[in-house]
């Protein structure tokens, strides 16, 4: 026979139990998907982030930049 202090742990592990349900998979879930981009897509996206980015990834310049005082 169990004891009390028993009792109540069984009793609250009860309660307390994950209730654990099988993974279905969700067709809806995130962004619907495409066909991919095309070759010109993909042609100015390389255009539009060389020009965005040419700063950085061109290095650094030759010469100083203007003296202040």
């Amino acid at each position: 026979m169990e004891d009390t202090g028993e009792a109540h742990l069984h009793a609250l592990r009860e309660r307390f139990k994950p209730v654990v349900q099988p993974c279905q998979k969700r067709m809806d879930k995130g962004k619907v998907k495409t066909q991919g981009l095309s070759d010109n897509d993909i042609l100015q996206l390389c255009q539009a982030w060389q020009q965005e980015f040419a700063d950085i990834v061109n290095g650094t310049k030759e010469e100083l930049p203007p003296w202040r005082e």
